[in-house]
């Protein structure tokens, strides 16, 4: 039974995707393609390279952003209106001077030792992800070369992680474009598609939008989640997984993993008969 599984980017909220994995290792469906953008690529290539799931849980719940913080005054161990004066005038004199505020080195080694130091080649599933090219304005597959370097390509958000610079192309986060590349799947000839989308974007109050980071954020959200989708760039079944979190909030990590593994056990019937007996038509399930 071929089918392939699609997963869509949402930073913390893209957590819940292991929990959809653990219900679909646990019922026996194996796709036999995996394709996914920013967090959905860097959880969707530890399944694709053969990670357990107890293995993927672990490196989740050690998983501290912290840790990938590069600059000095995010090491003061005080915090006070002193430390976020320092931490701004830090921010805007490396946005000033470099490609983003973190250089991705630290993230890269992390991603380098939990895939193994493997490629896209020698991945137990096919795996691809999305990435989007500055120099050129379009979007890529990243399908070659060492996963680390295409996972963090498709996961570096601009402004926050500087873009993985190749020979003629300079790339970031593929949810830029499109933040959920069914697309792949289909170009790669697979016609069963189950994807998960834990995108969330839903109406706000004037009162959220109260400073200028916070409107370049929605602004940016905005271009991503609003772009009308190709009826041959939906998959047969979408589980989209609401919450009430933000793609920034890294503090419930179980949280997150358990709200995808609650989802998959809601859609487990609709789960079982588009893999088994798909149906005419593309659906949204919400969960």
């Amino acid at each position: 039974m071929k089918w392939a599984l699609v997963l869509s980017g949402g930073g913390a909220l893209g957590l819940a995707h292991l929990g959809v994995i653990k219900v679909l290792d646990r019922e026996g469906f194996y796709p036999d393609l995996i394709a996914g953008t920013s967090m959905g690529a860097v959880i969707g290539a530890l399944w694709a390279n053969g990670s357990s799931i107890k293995e993927m849980e672990t490196i989740a719940r050690d998983f501290n952003i912290q840790d990938f913080q590069e600059g000095i005054t995010f090491k003061l161990p005080f915090h006070n209106g002193l430390t976020r004066f320092l931490q701004a005038e830090e921010v805007i004199g490396t946005l000033m001077n470099e490609r983003g505020i973190n250089s991705g080195h630290k993230a890269r080694s992390f991603f380098d030792k939990i895939y193994k130091g493997n490629s896209f080649q020698e991945t137990k599933i096919p795996f691809y992800c999305n990435a989007v090219d500055l120099l050129q304005g379009n979007e890529i597959v990243i399908h070659d070369g060492s996963l680390s370097d295409g996972v963090y390509a498709s996961m570096a958000y601009p402004g926050f992680f500087s873009p993985l610079e190749r020979p003629d192309s300079l790339l970031c986060d593929g949810s830029v474009i499109n933040n959920y590349p069914v697309w792949i799947a289909r170009q790669f000839g697979r016609t069963k598609v189950l994807g998960v989308d834990v995108s969330a974007y839903e109406n706000v109050s004037p009162n959220e939008l109260n400073n200028g980071l916070a409107i370049l954020f929605r602004a940016y959200l905005t271009a991503c989640q609003t772009q009308k989708r190709r009826f041959g760039d939906r998959a047969n079944l979408t589980l989209h997984i609401k919450s009430d979190r933000t793609g920034f909030d890294f503090v419930d990590i179980e949280g997150c993993i358990n709200r995808g593994e609650e989802a998959a056990l809601k859609g487990l019937k609709e789960i079982k008969r588009t893999l088994k007996y798909p149906l005419p038509g593309r659906r949204i399930l919400e969960v």
